[in-house]
Order: C-alpha cells, then sequence, then structure tokens
C-alpha cells in the first residue's frame, strides 16, 4: 500500500543530512589534531553497540560580499570513530554529488588506525559518476581504506556556488550520535540576514557572535546530539533533525538597499524580477498556445492539450525548485526551441499558454514531503521543489504539474498534496494548504474467480483495477519494459502457487486508472490431490505489519504517502467431494486510523464461498501516542486476518 517511486533528489550514501550542502563547501588546512580522549573513546554512554560516532561535524560558510565577490564557499571537516564491525561496514565510504552549479573542490580524506597509522585516501579510491551529462551533475565516491573498529575515519572538501544565499539547513543529527555539530557564517557587511532555528527532542542549540575583519562571525553549534530514531514509515529525517538556516533580509549595493526574503511579499516581488527577465517577449508562447488549443474541442480538452504537450515534448533539465536555473540570457522562447528547460521553465511555459487562452492560471510553490516540510512562516524560496499550476473551469480547481509524465492532467503526486505551499503572485502571494485526496480516490480492487477441479487444480481469472496514486504510482512510461511484462512478474510474486496467463494492462492516462486482467492456473508441483490451500488475502496479501514497536516505545510519527482502500473479492467453486475444513472468519476494527473488515460466505450446498476483505487508511500522518496505537492495531488485525488461509479437503 506504500509507493514505489524514488525520490529524485540526490542524496549522500554516509549522512543523509549533507545532501543540504550541495549549495555549500571545504577546508584547506591540515586536519585537526586527533586528542587522547578520541582515541580512547570506545562507546556512547546510553547507547549499548552503538556502531560508531561522529566526533565532530563542523563547517564554516562563508557568504560572498555582492557584487565584489563571485562565489560563496562552504569548507566542511567530519570525524567519525567506529567502534563496531558493523559500523566498519556501515562506513566504509563517502559519496559527495556536485554539479555545475555546485562545485567540488579540495578533497582529502584519512583512515587512522588504532596503532596511530594513518593511510591517506588515495587518488585510485576516489571514484567519479555521472548522474546527467546534459546537466552536468555528478558525484565523487570516495573508499576508506583499511576501516576496522577503533578507526578514526576524516574527511574534508569544498564546495562553491555563485550566490549570497545559503539555500538548505544545516542539519545537526545523524544516523548515530553526534558529540559536536558546528557551522560558522562569514557574513559580508552588506548582507542583513536573519536567524531560523528548529530545536527536536530538547537539543539545546547554541551560539554566539563575533567579528573576523570587517564581516560578522555567526557561530551555532550543539554538543551530544542523539542519533535519529530509526522506524519504519517515520517522516523525513530532515523533518526529525534540529536545524539552522540564515535567511537573507536585504542586501547594500552602493547607496541602494534591496529587500529580499523579509516577508512572502517582498521574496515574491524579488523572484518577479527574475521571472520577467526569463520570461522575455509573449510571443512564442502565444503563437504556440493558439496552435496548440486549435485542434482542441471542449475547454478541458484545451486544458489537457497545452498541459499534455509542455510536460512530455519539453524535456525536463537542470535543477529543481523555484528560482530560475536557465542560464543567463536565456528566456523562454529559446526553451520552447530548443525543446528542453527546467521545472520552473515549464511552469512558466504552461501558466503563459494558459493566460494566453483565456484561463486563469496561477504558479503554486510546493515542497516534496520526501525532502521535509515547508515552513512557510519564514519568507525563504528555497524551500520549495516544484513549481505547479493551478487553474480554474466552471469554479473546479484543475492542478497542473508541468514535469511528472505519469500525472495526467487535473493530478498531483501525492507528495505535493497536504502540503503547505505559496500561490505565486507578484503582489499578493497566498498561502495555502493543497488538498490531499480521500481514501476512495486512491484505491485497489482485487477480483478473482477461481474453481477447484476433482483433481485439486486451481483455476479462473483476476482482475486488479487500480485508480489514483495507486495508478500512479505503478506507471512507469520510462520504464525499458513494456507493461505487460512488468504486470506479469508483479503477478508471480503476488501469487506463486499458480502460472499466469493472458495478462492484458489497460492504463487509462485521462482517468488514471490501470486495469489488469489474467488467467490462472495450479502450478503441477502446488496440486496434492485431496488438499487446496488458498492465501485469501492474494494478491494484496497477506498483510505483514511493520508497526512492532510497542505504542510507549515509538517516538517518532507514522507517514504513510496517502489514505487509501484495498478491495479483495474472490469467488471460489468446487465440486461434490470436497469440503472446506478451514474458512477465515469474519472480522472487523473500526478506529481513527481507518477501517479493516472481512465478510464470509459459504454454502456448502452449492460448493461455493464468497470472500470479501477491505482495508482503509486515513491518516496518513499518525503521531506517537494513540493515533500511532490505532494504526498499529488495524495493520495487526489485517495481519491476523490474512495469516489464517482457506483450506479444502478430499473426503
Amino acid at each position: 500500500m506504500l509507493s514505489h517511486k524514488a525520490p529524485g533528489r540526490a542524496r549522500f550514501s554516509l549522512f543523509w543530512f549533507f545532501y543540504a550542502l550541495w549549495a555549500t563547501t571545504v577546508p584547506a588546512a591540515d586536519f585537526a589534531e586527533i586528542t587522547p580522549a578520541e582515541r580512547a573513546f570506545d562507546a556512547v554512554p546510553g547507547v549499548p553497540n552503538a556502531a560508531a560516532v561522529v566526533i565532530f561535524q563542523r563547517a564554516k560558510i562563508e557568504l560572498m560580499e555582492y557584487p565584489q565577490e563571485v562565489s560563496s564557499r562552504l569548507d566542511l571537516e567530519v570525524r567519525i570513530k567506529v567502534l563496531t564491525p558493523q559500523g566498519a561496514e556501515q562506513f566504509g565510504e563517502v559519496e559527495i554529488p556536485h554539479s555545475r552549479d555546485y562545485r567540488l573542490r579540495n578533497f582529502k580524506g584519512r583512515t587512522v588506525l588504532p596503532d596511530g597509522d594513518v593511510v591517506e585516501i588515495g587518488e585510485d579510491a576516489l571514484f567519479e559518476s555521472e548522474v546527467s551529462r546534459r546537466n552536468r551533475i555528478g558525484s565523487t565516491r570516495a573508499v576508506f581504506p583499511a576501516v576496522e573498529p577503533g578507526a578514526i575515519l576524516d574527511y574534508r572538501y569544498t564546495l562553491y556556488w555563485d550566490s549570497f544565499v545559503d539555500p538548505d539547513p544545516w542539519y545537526f543529527a545523524s544516523d548515530v550520535h553526534t558529540l559536536e555539530s558546528r557551522v560558522e557564517y562569514l557574513i559580508p557587511r552588506n548582507l542583513a540576514v536573519a536567524p531560523w532555528a528548529v530545536q527536536m527532542g530538547g537539543l539545546q542549540i547554541q551560539s554566539s557572535t563575533g567579528k573576523e575583519g570587517r564581516d560578522s562571525l555567526l557561530s551555532v553549534w550543539a554538543h551530544d546530539v542523539p542519533a535519529l530514531p530509526d522506524e519504519p514509515f517515520s517522516l523525513p529525517r530532515e523533518d526529525l533533525s534540529s536545524r539552522f538556516l540564515l535567511v537573507p533580509h536585504a542586501v547594500s549595493i552602493g547607496g541602494d538597499r534591496l529587500e529580499l526574503f523579509q516577508d512572502w511579499g517582498s521574496t515574491a516581488y524579488l523572484v518577479s524580477g527574475w521571472y520577467d527577465e526569463l520570461q522575455g517577449g509573449k510571443r512564442p508562447i502565444k503563437s504556440l498556445a493558439q496552435s496548440l488549443v486549435a485542434g482542441a474541442g471542449s475547454k478541458r480538452q484545451q486544458i489537457a492539450a497545452l498541459h499534455t504537450h509542455v510536460r512530455d515534448e519539453i524535456e525536463t533539465r537542470g535543477p529543481w525548485g523555484v528560482v530560475p536555473g536557465e542560464k543567463e540570457g536565456v528566456e523562454l522562447g529559446d526553451v520552447i526551441q530548443r525543446g528542453w528547460g527546467t521545472g520552473l521553465s515549464k511552469a512558466l511555459i504552461l501558466q503563459g499558454m494558459l493566460d494566453q487562452s483565456g484561463f486563469d492560471a496561477r504558479l503554486v510553490w510546493a515542497s516534496d514531503l520526501r525532502f521535509g516540510r515547508a515552513d512557510t512562516n519564514i519568507a525563504n524560496p528555497y524551500w520549495f521543489t516544484r513549481a505547479l499550476v493551478r487553474t480554474q473551469l466552471d469554479g473546479e480547481e484543475i492542478w497542473l504539474d508541468p514535469v511528472d509524465r505519469d500525472l495526467p492532467t487535473g493530478h498531483l503526486s501525492p507528495y505535493y498534496q497536504g502540503q503547505t505551499a505559496v500561490a505565486y503572485d507578484k503582489k499578493k502571494p497566498e498561502v495555502i494548504i493543497i488538498e490531499a485526496t480521500p481514501a476512495e480516490a486512491n484505491r485497489r480492487q482485487a477480483t478473482l474467480e477461481l474453481a477447484v477441479d476433482e483433481e485439486g487444480v486451481v483455476a479462473g481469472n483476476g482482475q486488479l483495477h487500480l485508480s489514483g496514486h495507486h495508478a500512479w504510482a505503478e506507471r512507469d512510461l520510462d520504464a525499458d519494459s513494456e507493461p505487460h511484462e512488468q504486470w506479469s512478474e508483479w503477478l508471480e510474486e503476488a501469487l506463486p502457487a499458480v502460472e499466469i496467463s493472458q495478462v492484458s494492462v489497460e492504463d487509462d492516462m485521462e482517468a488514471n486508472t490501470t486495469t489488469v486482467r489474467w488467467e490462472m492456473q495450479s502450478r503441477e508441483e502446488e496440486v496434492f490431490g485431496d488438499q487446496v490451500t488458498w492465501p485469501v488475502a492474494a494478491p494484496l496479501g497477506p498483510v505483514a505489519s511493520p508497526f512492532t514497536l510497542s505504542e510507549a516505545r515509538r517516538l517518532t510519527p507514522v507517514a504513510l504517502p496517502w489514505r487509501d482502500l484495498d478491495e479483495i473479492e474472490l469467488e471460489l467453486s468446487w465440486p461434490p467431494g470436497w469440503v472446506v475444513t478451514q474458512a477465515p472468519q469474519a472480522a472487523g476494527l473500526d478506529n481513527g486510523a481507518g477501517r479493516f473488515e472481512a465478510l464470509v460466505e459459504v454454502d456448502a450446498a452449492e460448493h461455493r464461498l464468497t470472500y470479501r476483505r477491505s482495508l482503509r487508511l486515513e491518516g496518513p500522518v499518525f503521531n506517537p501516542g494513540p493515533p500511532y496505537g490505532e494504526v498499529r492495531a488495524l495493520y495487526q488485525a489485517a495481519a491476523d486476518h490474512d495469516a489464517r488461509p482457506l483450506v479444502l479437503f478430499l473426503e
């Protein structure tokens, strides 16, 4: 019942929180001297069997003085102490994303063995990989040599970027306990900033201010930062860590003062200037819109024609977000002509064509919940990962995603639904919440008609109907294999006791539904002649509850991707002489998390059984305490019921 789609934003393999430092940088001095206390450290108090500990993670961010300087930089240094063999495996390498915009320099790493010997990371242990040649996005993976329990791992690097804005917070927590997490900001005298911080779990973030030359120096740190809880289906780790960010409020250039991200009004006004430069003349957009709507019929079909063209015919390249990422001088007309652009450029083209065609359309700045929730109390456009488009037709809101090719017109990914967003307007931006679809809209319905013959062979047909987010989650128009092949593999895994044949797939993009039909018959090795066993929850079960922690021990919220509804209906018949010796029992549980229900009808005279089962989940976020206890109880009720199969014997 959970989406298999992976986030499209790269991350570090060693520490999840370092993905935020794409827009940041590392030092040229030698590594800090290892202290006797660091050498002797062998256990984290209160954390038995800890695999490793972060002794420190330290960064210095030097924000550039605009316009005299052209780049900001971050110098990052991390020291890890390996405590167990598991830690030696877990922390044996680090992967650092970088790109044309965020340039990696000066990487250096080493392993300091327990006896004091030092083994440097050589050039042969650095591996460059290319994530996207067109976008010049890649990563560097460094493998630490001779890692063993008791070893200390040091690494550092620098990243440069051409802006005085540090777009992402500093995250204090890691997968393991951190003794010291510190970041220093060198703030030029012409830049006014405001701090933003979130303190989690009682952690105390400390700070001090000073001067370094003409610039201000802000130090922010925390000691003894507990490891992030490792609990299934929790919130994104960005939402679980204490974090800190500097938001620029104004920059002075000569005798002028330019307001920056003071509130959403000043932010929208500032961004509007960037958008105006990107939009350029309206003629290319008007011409394209006219050609696309000319062949469409109704108003709804016109909206779909404009959306489909931008989504499918203009390739998405470049950075995420709502801040322009095109090269200087590129306009939307150039994007249309060359056939590729950033997600923001595509959204602006779609909005412009809708406006030219008589529709009232607005950009909406939205954040993907897999990367943390936006705090719209702080005006920071870098919270947002996608520019969506919202328009109106006959009083109905129609949402358009210009990027995701698997999403039809009028539908959004669940990772944007339910999130706080900003409806962009140059003069009056508005903070909104994107409405989430109800459980009934995200349904999986499995219907099976099966018959047992005199030899104990089970044969029949099945149908699986997916709607809403379930259809989107299983749709992959860019996959190398055909849907028929993908679904045949899925059915073989979900129904291992039968041979699958005659698989057909109907994917209705406009309705956002997928229907799969198939024939099935017992595998030869599964036929026993006098006994038949069938898992009644197949192919959508049996459910195994992932929530093993008690209500008292669960620390973080459960965050399911969406509200949904699973329904199964099984019609089974058998010949005279066979009897049902074990049938699923009627069951039900209704609480604040949703509803589980199973109904069974056995007609012994007609040799027929009808079984219906449904599992409805609300939420999709359940906080610790009673809400978690309810979703745990719901899953456990389904798991307990599904564990009892249907059994028939030949008398």
